[in-house]
């Protein structure tokens, strides 16, 4: 069973980013998956929220898509 992607709109560069998988989380932050690391207060979301996304993280959803992968397969992120 996989889980699905979560999204953020980030308050500091007004990005929609992919999250981290669960567990990936260092304490205090969270980390997306183009390497950005969010306060822990931000919302997440099941969708990508309004707004500009990250191109990184646009481009590592359409390769997860793309190769079937999900986002709970990865032990890192990029």
């Amino acid at each position: 069973m996989t889980r699905s992607a979560r999204w953020t709109l980030s308050p500091l560069d007004a990005c929609v980013h992919l999250m981290a998988p669960t567990g990936e989380h260092p304490p205090g932050v969270l980390p997306t998956r183009c390497g950005h690391l969010l306060p822990t207060a931000v919302q997440q979301h099941d969708q990508p929220p309004p707004g500009t996304p990250c191109e990184h993280c646009r481009l590592i959803f359409l390769a997860d898509f793309a190769t079937g992968d999900s986002p709970a397969t990865y032990t890192q992120f990029p």
